[in-house]
């Protein structure tokens, strides 16, 4: 009796453990879909600060909107990107100008200091004719969500990433607005409750896993 007891008393406070977390994340969600509605409600209604210039203000602002955001990006059917990452104090933003440049101007904030890298080759871009396609057939200003892709830069860290098709009403250009959010960024708070690393996993409607072991962003499971 007393052994169903202590199993009982585990039991609810695992509950109450992911009900907590599931609504963390739910938040996390919610602020994520706001700020890119927001951002495409602005590109609609041409008043988009989209320039030429790689240091982006407007993009190192938008990333402080939730902690799990890890990286953002604006792209243009053309290829034309703006892009930000994050990862602890260093932020990287980096501007393509069309689909076929493999070149960036990129500039590196490490610690409040700022250096500028002029044409950097930057992996894994944001850009590709699959992210329209996938957007072909959804209402303009409705966020969708992608599961499990990496994150523009590097394509070690995977996570999930929301993002929303709009059309600039001056040029009638069509841009996406991308959010990316690392699973490793989703999982820190589980570890912060009190549970081993290497103990907890997200899984899939399909039954694969991301094993959350805190040493890297990589999802290996999926």
């Amino acid at each position: 009796s007393a052994m169903h007891r202590s199993d009982q008393a585990d039991e609810s406070q695992l509950r109450l453990i992911v009900d907590k977390l599931q609504l963390e994340n739910q938040v996390m969600f919610s602020s994520v879909e706001s700020a890119v509605k927001l951002e495409g409600k602005k590109i609609e209604s041409g008043t988009h600060f989209l320039t030429k210039r790689s240091d982006m203000p407007f993009l190192k602002n938008l990333i402080d909107v939730t902690e799990k955001v890890a990286a953002i990006g604006i792209i243009s059917e053309d290829g034309e990107e703006f892009a930000i990452q994050k990862r602890n104090n260093l932020f990287a933003s980096y501007y393509y100008s069309s689909a076929a440049d493999s070149l960036a101007n990129v500039n590196i904030w490490d610690e409040g200091k700022k250096r500028e890298v002029p044409d950097t080759l930057v992996g894994n871009r944001i850009y590709n004719t699959d992210i329209f396609r996938l957007h072909a057939n959804q209402v303009s200003g409705k966020p969708i969500w992608r599961a499990t892709s990496d994150l523009p830069g590097i394509a070690t860290r995977r996570g999930l990433s929301a993002s929303v098709l709009a059309t600039d009403t001056i040029t009638q250009k069509k841009y996406i607005v991308v959010f990316f959010v690392p699973f490793k960024r989703m999982m820190t708070n589980t570890v912060k409750v009190g549970h081993n690393k290497g103990d907890v996993f997200i899984f899939r409607n399909d039954s694969l896993y991301f094993n959350f072991d805190g040493t890297n962003d990589s999802a290996s499971g999926f």
